[in-house]
């Protein structure tokens, strides 16, 4: 058995040789029948909320809420990370938010600063229209509804993400999984492949491995990528303060879904990091904390 939270003491040092890790705990709830589960840091209620882009999970934050310092809950969202796929693959931005609605009933009681990425972005924009009293500030990470169209032509590797696009989906060893891993992301360091992995990976009882996120339903049932762009109308419905984080090179969120975004959205502000990483998470997570850190006042 792998200790999700074995390699939390290396990550700090790489922050500052000072940084302790706080309690982090694993905390599972079930939502109409389904488990979620999520990581609970610090000992006090949660003051940020982090939601994972598609094909992640909730220790895709680990640098960035190190780095920030504060009580923090991250969410495994359905069909990812330690929660319950479903039976039927259908993982829309809204459905997700219900689920996470839910789990926050009991994780996270407070109002807080929301913080989502790719596809967590999308959830997080519908959960704050549902439940606005909650969300404090709205921070979505490098996605708009006209996302998923612009990452269609894109590899695994520009997003950051450890779970190959394609290929088996059973491995004999786990180091099988890190060489696919590393088939798509040539230029990452073994070391960090093998932790992403490791919090994306299952071992089954016939002793082989698998990716522990649902990949059924990545694409419409005539194979065309999944269009988000109804969203839009929900950017219009928000009334809590939003910040927009754009990676200045993904290519993800151009200029012009940034301006619809800022067109339709009450109280925005938009910051552009240096980086072409879609999951500025992994690739800027000091530059982060401390915009998120900027948000709580």
């Amino acid at each position: 058995m792998m200790d999700e939270f074995a390699s939390l003491p290396e990550i700090a040092r790489s922050i500052s040789p000072t940084l302790q890790v706080p309690v982090v705990r694993r905390a599972n709830r079930t939502v109409d029948t389904r488990t979620v589960s999520g990581l609970h840091w610090g000992t006090s209620a949660p003051e940020v909320v982090f939601l994972h882009g598609n094909g992640q999970n909730a220790h895709t934050w680990d640098a960035t809420i190190l780095a920030l310092g504060s009580p923090a809950l991250a969410v495994d969202l359905p069909g990812h990370g330690h929660s319950d796929w479903h039976d039927d693959p259908d993982y829309t931005p809204s459905s997700h938010a219900a689920a996470v609605a839910g789990y926050l009933r009991h994780g996270a009681p407070n109002p807080c600063i929301l913080v989502g990425m790719s596809l967590g972005g999308l959830t997080a924009i519908c959960l704050a229209v549902a439940q606005s009293t909650w969300v404090r500030h709205l921070v979505v990470v490098d996605v708009t509804p006209q996302s998923g169209l612009r990452v269609a032509a894109r590899h695994a590797h520009d997003t950051g993400r450890v779970w190959p696009p394609a290929g088996s989906d059973h491995f004999v060893t786990f180091e099988d999984m890190v060489d696919a891993a590393a088939a798509v992301q040539p230029t990452r360091s073994r070391d960090g492949l093998r932790r992403g992995v490791r919090h994306n990976a299952i071992q089954e009882t016939d002793g082989l491995w698998r990716w522990r996120a649902d990949h059924r339903r990545r694409v419409n049932a005539d194979n065309r990528p999944v269009d988000y762009s109804e969203q839009w109308s929900r950017v219009s419905e928000l009334t809590v303060p939003v910040t927009l984080v754009r990676a200045a090179r993904s290519g993800v969120v151009p200029l012009e879904d940034a301006t619809e975004f800022v067109r339709r959205a009450r109280t925005i502000e938009v910051v552009t990091i240096d980086t072409e990483l879609h999951s500025v998470q992994s690739a800027r997570p000091e530059e982060l904390a401390e915009l998120v850190r900027s948000r709580l006042g």
